[in-house]
């Protein structure tokens, strides 16, 4: 057997050994999505400004939803300590999500009720997402931005987790998990828990 081949055999069996990334079947990342949209237009009752939401294509990633300083606890631990009860796989998962930056499919946002959902879209110039002049500039309408994550699903599809942080400026602001469970009637938010609110020196929030 030449180099060449030899090489090419390895590279197939390590291939082969390494565990994929799991992409999230697009139809249940959907139904998560509606079910966090329906629980925020609940939420928002006669509130018709809480009823309009700007939603960023551009997913939350790792350093918006569980931003870690030196000396902190893991990540891993910190978020087993923030939604007990859920399995290693699906802490895992979601960690493991929050590192994609594929576009959240603005099809999946579709208004829940009196909801109404606009879509920022990723082609967007950096500083609408980063700084809120160019911001409201850009949307004069808006009370602020929501950025979610991208969705994890658990291996025996019962629980999802998904991030959602909320930007109007300044120290206007907070970070929210959820955690949701698929009953008979479809997905439900079952548990909230904020992880930072807006301040001069932003952290997770030790409530």
């Amino acid at each position: 057997m030449n180099r060449t081949r030899r090489d090419l055999l390895i590279a197939a069996v390590l291939i082969g050994f390494s565990r994929p990334v799991r992409a999230e079947d697009p139809t249940a990342e959907s139904a998560v999505y509606r079910a966090l949209l329906a629980y925020f237009a609940a939420k928002a009752g006669a509130d018709a400004e809480a009823a309009h939401l700007f939603i960023a294509e551009k997913p939350a990633r790792l350093d918006e939803a569980l931003p870690q300083g030196p000396g902190e606890t893991p990540r891993p631990k910190a978020l087993e300590a923030l939604v007990p009860g859920t399995t290693e796989s699906l802490r895992n998962r979601f960690l493991q999500v929050l590192e994609s930056s594929e576009p959240i499919d603005a099809r999946w946002l579709a208004s829940e009720g009196r909801l109404k959902v606009t879509a920022v879209s990723q082609y967007e110039p950096e500083g609408v997402f980063t700084t809120w002049a160019d911001f409201r500039a850009r949307f004069p309408e808006a009370k602020g931005l929501l950025r979610l994550s991208r969705v994890a699903i658990d291996d025996d599809r019962q629980t999802a987790l998904v991030y959602a942080g909320y930007w109007c400026g300044g120290t206007c602001g907070g970070g929210y998990l959820f955690l949701l469970a698929s009953l008979n009637n479809g997905w439900r938010v079952v548990h909230e828990q904020q992880l930072w609110v807006a301040a001069n020196d932003r952290s997770v929030d030790e409530a």
